[in-house]
């Protein structure tokens, strides 16, 4: 990605079929990419009723499904400067116990009102 003529963002992409698991990973993206968008469709109401901020700065994980791949490089420029590097170096899949994903015991469900109260 560039910018004003200077590079930002560059990554490197692999097919799907080459990441165990990738289309899978994809799948809970985009199921969270919608989350996301329909939370922030709530906020803004929220806040353009109340006469709030507007929420703005776009969806971060619409980027990640635009790119067509798995991401297995991505480095950000500051200024035309390498600021930082991510890489994949490996993927293990496994199974995982459903009980981690169960609040800790004593904890309760709470519905949230719009009323303040």
């Amino acid at each position: 990605m560039i910018e004003a003529n200077v590079k930002v963002r560059e990554m490197w992409v692999t097919e799907l079929n080459n990441i165990p698991g990738g289309s899978e990973i994809v799948d809970a993206i985009r199921e969270a990419a919608a989350f996301y968008a329909e939370m922030m469709a709530a906020f803004g109401e929220m806040a353009g009723s109340a006469g709030g901020a507007v929420f703005t700065g776009g969806n971060p994980m619409e980027s990640f499904l635009e790119i067509g791949g798995f991401p297995v490089v991505t480095r950000t420029f500051e200024g035309g400067e390498l600021e930082s590097e991510t890489v994949l170096e490996s993927v293990t899949e496994r199974d995982l116990d459903p009980d981690a994903f169960e609040p800790p015991k004593g904890y309760r469900r709470r519905t949230m009102s719009g009323g303040g109260g």
